[in-house]
């Protein structure tokens, strides 16, 4: 016979990973981070939380003829800085034993 899952069990879980859940989100707000593009032309910077505090341009990245170049060096940094909060927070986040998957 298949025993029903134990609830209190799966409570308890539960609760563990909406405590580690919290911990993380307010570790996330505290990490620093920075994506940078054309070799530093471009830096953004954001907490691990995806919250941009800052952006910074170097005047040879700025060409009044050609501001799509800057446009996608931006784009470039901010992806750079995201990719950067999601690998911290895979690999600081923790799934119980018997809760499943992870990242």
């Amino acid at each position: 016979m298949h025993q029903p899952p134990d609830i209190n069990k799966l409570y308890e879980q539960l609760q563990h990973m909406q405590k580690e859940v919290m911990r993380l989100q307010e570790e996330l707000k505290l990490k620093k981070v920075e994506g940078t593009a054309g070799g530093g032309a471009v830096t953004v910077r954001c907490n691990g939380a995806m919250e941009f505090q800052a952006v910074k341009i170097k005047p040879e990245a700025v060409d009044i003829s050609d501001l799509g170049m800057l446009e996608d060096l931006l784009v470039v940094a901010i992806n750079s800085a995201i990719v950067q909060c999601q690998e911290h927070t895979a690999q600081n986040l923790k799934m119980p034993p018997g809760m499943g998957g992870g990242f």
